[in-house]
């Protein structure tokens, strides 16, 4: 993984990350699941660090469906639906 990019996994949870970066690390990942992003374009954005919220080389399946349903739950909350619907449409 590119040095600048960080999964949330690292942190002991994500409350210590502020909302912006959380909010950053969601959008950021659905970008990439929906290929609106890859991995170089977020590195490569000029930030020190981006987050993303799984490692895109080591993820299982079913960690992947799991992912996906938190941020289904995460723009279902921002009401942001459709992203919801483009997320359950790669299920």
């Amino acid at each position: 993984m590119p040095s600048k990019l960080r999964r949330l996994e690292a942190y002991e949870s994500y409350e210590k990350l502020d909302n912006e970066g959380l909010d950053l690390a969601f959008e950021n990942t659905y970008k990439i699941l929906t290929g609106k992003f890859n991995i170089d374009n977020l590195a490569s954005q000029g930030n020190e660090i981006s987050y993303i919220l799984y490692d895109p080389y080591k993820i299982e399946m079913n960690e992947l469906t799991d992912m996906l349903n938190d941020i289904i739950d995460y723009f279902i909350e921002t009401e942001e639906y459709e992203k919801c619907q483009e997320l359950k449409d790669m299920d």
